[in-house]
């Protein structure tokens, strides 16, 4: 209940709103049990963050189980929205806090880490090979695209980092899917070493 109440109020009043008093007062208990659980504002945080990721990314794990994930649905839970501001201001904080609490480090290099594994359940699902150098791109364009978005916070800026996240997903199950088919590095160039640049395309009809 208290991370709900966490997770509704980073949603409706912004990263300000989210103090363990305001939880506190949205749940009806007095601060002294929030603090049983979360002494400090930081764990609060640290706690809701990974509270959220569950809530957000589990549903990939849970249709991948099933087996009824889709390459749709796997962009639908990915590409970012409004609400997601709060998230990313809340992370933001957290990297802040590192030089006051070097734990802070090692638990957001795993709340990174768990993030990838969900992402890495999505493609397994779909049967796609990623590899983790692709995971990894799909997570830094991700993230990159949350603090453009955060740091503009217009229509645009949201438009750009959802049309950032699917045109990554594209382009990588292009990539994945051309190298099962033996298509090579067809997104490889050369940096020319003279005027006359040479870029390399796989052979056969991708190549025409």
């Amino acid at each position: 209940r208290l991370l709900t109440a966490a997770v509704e109020l980073l949603e409706t009043e912004g990263f300000a709103g989210l103090t363990q008093s305001a939880v506190a007062r949205r749940v009806g208990v007095r601060q002294s049990h929030l603090t049983y659980y979360f002494p400090t504002r930081a764990a609060l945080l640290r706690a809701t963050a990974q509270f959220g990721m569950e809530a957000v990314l589990a549903p990939i794990t849970g249709a991948a189980t099933l087996g009824r994930l889709t390459l749709d649905e796997y962009k639908a839970r990915l590409l970012p929205n409004a609400e997601d501001r709060g998230w990313c201001r809340l992370m933001n904080e957290l990297g802040s806090a590192c030089a006051e609490d070097p734990g802070i480090r090692d638990w957001l290099k795993q709340f990174d880490a768990n993030v990838r594994a969900r992402i890495r359940d999505g493609f397994v699902a779909l049967g796609i090979p990623a590899t983790e150098a692709d995971i990894l791109v799909l997570h830094m364009v991700y993230v990159g695209a949350l603090h453009q978005d955060a740091a503009e916070m217009t229509e645009t800026s949201l438009a750009n980092a959802r049309q950032a996240v699917a045109h990554t997903i594209d382009v990588l199950v292009a990539a994945i899917r051309g190298r099962e088919s033996g298509g090579g590095e067809f997104c490889a160039i050369e940096r020319p070493s003279s005027p006359a640049s040479t870029r390399r395309v796989p052979s056969g009809e991708a190549a025409r």
